[in-house]
C-alpha cells in the first residue's frame, strides 16, 4: 500500500506542477500581450508628441512673423504720422501767410 500511496502522491504532485506550469504559461502570455499593448500605446504617444512639437514649432515661427510684421506696420504708421504732422504744419503756415497777406 505504501508503494501505491507514494505513486499516488507523486501523481498528485506532477498534476499540481503541470497545473502551476499552465498557470505560469498563461500569465506569461498575458504579460506578453500587455507588453505589446504598452508598446503600441507608447508608439502612439510618441507620434502625438512629434506632431505637437511640429505644431509648436510652426506656432513659434508664425508668432515671429507676426512680431516682424507688427514692427514693420509700426514703422509705416510712424512714417505716416510724421508726414501728416509735416503736412499739417505746412498747411498752418500756408494759412498764416494767406491770412497775414490779406490784411
Amino acid at each position: 500500500m505504501r508503494l501505491a500511496d507514494g505513486a499516488s502522491q507523486q501523481a498528485a504532485s506532477v498534476e499540481e506542477i503541470g497545473s502551476a506550469l499552465e498557470e505560469t504559461a498563461s500569465m506569461v502570455r498575458q504579460s506578453s500581450e500587455n507588453a505589446l499593448e504598452a508598446r503600441n500605446l507608447v508608439q502612439q504617444a510618441v507620434a502625438v508628441v512629434y506632431d505637437a512639437n511640429n505644431a509648436m514649432r510652426r506656432l513659434i515661427e508664425a508668432m515671429g512673423e507676426i512680431t516682424r510684421s507688427s514692427e514693420e506696420t509700426g514703422k509705416i504708421v510712424k512714417t505716416i504720422d510724421e508726414i501728416a504732422f509735416q503736412t499739417n504744419l505746412k498747411s498752418r503756415r500756408g494759412r498764416g501767410r494767406i491770412c497775414s497777406g490779406s490784411r
